[in-house]
């Protein structure tokens, strides 16, 4: 049943509030989005905290991926065999890249379009996506000199 209207049939949760809403209430945008009147009408200015919580989360993945690769880039630069190097770069593979890919993907699904999105939101994202082209860059590098 609709939150505004007891009496009448939900035909869609809002998705902001995820509260059941009616026909009436309903504000229908692109993209087959919902949203209730009282979520239409709210003040756009404050970030959820599940938006906040993606947002640190990116910015921590951004922190991991580059500790991880200053390391094995260091650790590649002592390494004396191919193999090491060979498995230093497999780690930062797995240990930056994909935690950047997700970082990256965090970072953006923070972000909101009714909000202002304050630095935070953008950081995460940012920083995950250089941490990307510095990935690639140094794949190319290691292509180009033999590797």
């Amino acid at each position: 049943m609709c939150i505004k209207h007891p009496n009448v049939q939900a035909v869609h949760l809002c998705r902001v509030c995820m509260r059941p809403i009616c026909a009436t209430c309903d504000f229908s945008f692109p993209g087959n989005i919902h949203v209730c009147p009282d979520c239409v009408t709210s003040q756009a200015g404050r970030v959820s905290s599940k938006r906040r919580k993606m947002a640190l989360w990116s910015l921590g993945l951004a922190i991991w991926a580059t500790v991880i690769l200053i390391v094995c880039v260091i650790g590649m630069a002592g390494a004396s065999s191919r193999e090491d190097q060979e498995a230093f770069g497999v780690m930062i593979g797995g240990l930056v890249f994909i935690p950047t890919l997700i970082g990256i993907a965090l970072g953006v699904g923070s972000l909101d379009r009714r909000l202002g999105n304050p630095p935070l939101m953008w950081i995460g994202a940012i920083w995950n996506g250089a941490m990307v082209a510095i990935f690639v860059l140094l794949s190319v590098i290691g292509i180009l000199s033999g590797g």
